[in-house]
């Protein structure tokens, strides 16, 4: 199966899950649970994937095993990966028992997922229903991410940025369906992959998005510069990994999607943060560190307009370089810190 078929299968089974929620809630907010189980299935997957690849290095020796787990971008803790939560399916409080696991994981990785789900409840009445009709919504959201084809391990997807462009799918549809974009701005990712195109990526770029999303452009931007060096463009004197990704992200369950799929080849520094209150001033490290910049606007994606202008920032104006607006990204450069 091509890589363009099993990402349209995974996209078409994630929209399936939507069904669960329609009807009960608006695509603002169930597009939250849909994106934080989508997380939960994907880091699972990735850990159960490496656990096995250190198995099989490690003839069996749990103890280097587990020395090579602490490693992982994300710690799982025991019982609050995806299968336990399955297996916990017809649990009486099953909204509890998601939320305890969520729990779980945000306190093994504390320094990244501090408050990501603070906004999420899968055992709230409000949002969901009353217990019988909550605990059904939830079996069939569970259901529905258990389907085999949905099976993440990177042994089996790749270098495919399955989270991003399952995000990007979803986002989509929302804005189709409901004339919206959920709360957020959509870029195609066709357009994404022109746009990161364009921009030129070279080694020693330092390249930043204020408004990042699952990160899905950046990785598109690391795709593209490997393309680039692989295939005999000037290099600007560095290797394909002397590079930086910066980006942020407000809304907390995006966010924990953006920090989840690192991109190819791996940058010299990648940072993908929550805005800071001078976020968008110039003054944040980000900013005074990145030369290229990945601007979203979704009026320019629809309008497919193609626009020449500066980003005023904190040392005034800078120069237009390789910037354009065809789909909902820009490019400007800004000043070496």
């Amino acid at each position: 199966m091509s890589e363009a078929d099993k990402q349209a299968e995974i996209n078409a089974i994630l929209w399936r899950a939507c069904d669960t929620f329609r009807g009960a809630i608006d695509p603002a907010e169930y597009k939250n649970y849909i994106l934080v189980m989508l997380f939960v299935k994907y880091i699972s997957d990735v850990w159960h994937d490496h656990r096995a690849a250190y198995h099989a290095r490690y003839h069996g020796d749990e103890a280097r095993v587990a020395r090579a787990l602490r490693y992982e971008p994300f710690i799982l803790p025991e019982g609050a990966d995806f299968a336990a939560l399955y297996a916990q399916r017809n649990a009486a409080n099953l909204g509890e028992v998601i939320n305890v696991a969520l729990a779980k994981i945000e306190e093994a990785n504390i320094e990244k997922l501090e408050g990501v789900f603070r906004n999420i409840d899968f055992n709230s009445e409000a949002a969901l229903g009353r217990t019988r009709e909550r605990n059904e919504r939830l079996q069939n959201l569970l259901n529905d991410f258990n389907d085999p084809r949905l099976d993440l391990r990177p042994s089996l997807v790749g270098n495919m940025d399955v989270i991003g462009d399952a995000y990007e799918y979803l986002i989509g549809r929302f804005a189709a369906g409901a004339g919206k974009k959920a709360g957020e701005f959509y870029t195609p990712p066709e357009v994404s992959t022109l746009l990161a195109h364009l921009v030129e990526p070279r080694p020693g770029d330092r390249i930043c998005d204020p408004a990042c999303g699952s990160g899905s452009l950046l990785i598109k931007c690391a795709r593209a510069l490997s393309d680039r060096t692989r295939g005999g463009a000037p290099a600007a004197g560095g290797a394909a990994s002397d590079y930086s990704l910066y980006g942020q992200e407000a809304n907390g369950s995006t966010w924990a999607l953006a920090i989840t799929t690192p991109p190819t080849p791996e940058p010299r520094t990648r940072t993908i943060s929550t805005p800071s209150p001078d976020s968008y001033s110039g003054d944040s490290s980000a900013q005074r560190r990145a030369e290229k910049w990945l601007v979203g606007e979704a009026s320019a994606v629809l309008g497919a307009r193609l626009e020449k202008r500066a980003l005023p920032t904190r040392h005034g104006r800078g120069r237009a370089k390789r910037n354009a607006t065809g789909g909902g990204t820009s490019t400007y450069p800004s000043p070496r810190a």
